[in-house]
């Protein structure tokens, strides 16, 4: 073969140089894409579907979206001064979830149990696990059984997935891994009503009847059932051990030049 000229050499580093350019850029991108977290919705109907663990105070309802699973429990303020104390839980067909505390008797099967906060707070604790650590709140829907104020506080945080309320109250929360109190106010109705959750991220959602408030005067009570939740599940981004080996291997091959004239090769 006849030794190449200068001409030739140097076409053949530019041409090299720009390879190289070439596969960096392409590995920055796919390194990029895998460091960008990837998004699944998620929505959890509670009208139907579920199932139930227990069937007094503190059961709960589980329900599953994709791979995510929520766990859902009721709480109230019926203990001394006000604390926590489990509640029982009930999904009933076509409205949603209510919740029947400590204070309202033995009747829990009356589909007029909602979460209101007629002389106690009721509340609902949504808990989600799997897929991946945490999700973006998006909405939740509120529908009242009859016509009654809508008016909620919620909180969202990441806590531990075992969390018992029991003994605390609502100014512990932000000890236990809540955000800030959000209030939404609204008008009186029977309608459904899309509560915006504003893309908050957490594994826990607390709501409840405005929490601020209580009343035995029926125009003012908040009251309603949770007929469903929408959140968006972050997927887990790559290790970084994981991106730099993968990275590593494409960039390794990305600086291997070309054989040079008058190299033999042998097997």
């Amino acid at each position: 073969m006849a030794d190449r000229q200068p001409t030739q050499l140097a076409d053949e580093d530019a041409m090299d140089t720009m390879l190289r350019q070439k596969l960096t850029l392409t590995l920055t991108l796919i390194l990029l894409c895998l460091a960008a977290p990837a998004h699944a919705q998620v929505y959890f109907d509670f009208t139907s579907g579920g199932v139930t663990s227990g069937s007094s105070y503190g059961n709960n309802i589980t329900f599953t979206s994709g791979d995510v699973t929520l766990k859902a429990t009721s709480w109230a303020d019926t203990g001394a001064n006000d604390t926590f104390e489990s509640a029982r839980i009930r999904s009933w067909s076509s409205f949603g979830l209510g919740s029947c505390n400590r204070n309202e008797g033995s009747n829990c099967s009356n589909p007029e149990h909602q979460f209101d906060n007629y002389g106690d707070h009721d509340y609902a604790l949504f808990v989600l696990t799997g897929g991946a650590s945490e999700v973006l709140f998006h909405t939740i829907t509120l529908d009242p059984y009859d016509t009654w104020d809508r008016d909620v506080s919620f909180w969202i945080g990441t806590i531990d997935p075992g969390l018992d309320l029991t003994g605390y109250d609502k100014m512990d929360l932000a000890m236990l891994g809540f955000g800030a109190q959000m209030d939404v106010f609204n008008s009186r109705s029977s309608a459904a009503i899309e509560i915006a959750l504003n893309d908050i991220s957490g594994n826990a959602l607390l709501i409840a009847p405005n929490a601020d408030q209580t009343s035995t005067y029926s125009r003012k009570i908040d009251r309603f059932k949770i007929a469903g939740l929408e959140a968006e599940e972050m997927a887990r981004v790559p290790e970084p051990a994981t991106m730099f080996l993968f990275g590593g291997g494409l960039l390794g091959g990305a600086f291997i030049r070309k054989r040079r004239p008058g190299l033999t090769v042998t097997s």
